[in-house]
C-alpha cells in the first residue's frame, strides 16, 4: 500500500478504511458473492 495512485485518499485513511471493511465481514461477504458468481459461470 505504499505506493497508492495520486488520486486516492492518503495511505491512512486506505487502510483504515480496509481494516474496517476486513473485521465488519465486508470482504467477505463480497469473496463469497464472487465465488458463487465464478462458481456458478462455470
Amino acid at each position: 500500500m505504499k505506493y497508492l495512485p495520486g488520486d486516492l485518499p492518503p495511505r491512512s485513511t486506505v487502510w483504515r478504511d480496509l481494516d474496517q471493511r476486513r473485521h465488519d465481514g465486508t470482504l467477505d461477504r463480497i469473496h463469497d458473492l464472487l465465488r458463487t458468481k465464478v462458481r456458478t459461470r462455470e
